[in-house]
């Protein structure tokens, strides 16, 4: 993950240790030789995605993926 990220393997455990204490992930090692399993506790991560992907433009110029739903109606 680390390399795909471009980001030190140091930065991505502290993170995912952050997340873990913070009780939005469970980390679960199946022991020696065997992958790690990351579960995702958060409600947020179960919320319903909008109707359309599109690509969006990030402060920094960089493209991405973005699902999208219709815009609520304010009174």
């Amino acid at each position: 993950m680390a390399k795909n990220l471009y980001f030190s393997k140091t930065t991505v455990v502290e993170a995912v240790q952050e997340l873990a204490k913070a009780g939005v992930i469970s980390v679960s090692k199946s022991g020696a030789g065997k992958r790690t399993v990351y579960l995702l506790l958060s409600p947020v991560f179960g919320q319903k995605q909008g109707k359309e992907t599109v690509v969006v433009s990030g402060p920094k110029g960089a493209q991405r993926m973005v699902s999208v739903g219709p815009e609520k109606k304010t009174a």
